[in-house]
C-alpha cells in the first residue's frame, strides 16, 4: 500500500508541462501505459492523475462467512 506521502512527492515531481501532456495524451485515446512509456513515468502514477483508480479488491461472500464463523466467538 502507497502511503499519502510517496504520492503526494511524485505529483510534486511533475511539473505542470507534464501535466498537460499526460491530459492531452489522454484526450488523444492514448492509453495509460502509453503516456506512462512516453512520459518516462510510473503508471501508477498516471493512472493517479488520470483518475484510474486501481480496483479494490473485496471479500467475496464465502470469505465474509468463514470470517464470521471465526470470529463469532
Amino acid at each position: 500500500m502507497t502511503h499519502i506521502r510517496t504520492l503526494m512527492d511524485q505529483m510534486i515531481e511533475i511539473d505542470e508541462g507534464r501535466m498537460k501532456d499526460i491530459f492531452t495524451a489522454d484526450q488523444e485515446g492514448k492509453s495509460a501505459k502509453e503516456i506512462a512509456k512516453a512520459l518516462k513515468l510510473p503508471l501508477g502514477t498516471v493512472k493517479k492523475i488520470l483518475g484510474e483508480e486501481e480496483e479494490l479488491k473485496e471479500f467475496t461472500d464465502s470469505q465474509l462467512d468463514v470470517l464470521a464463523r471465526h470470529y463469532k466467538g
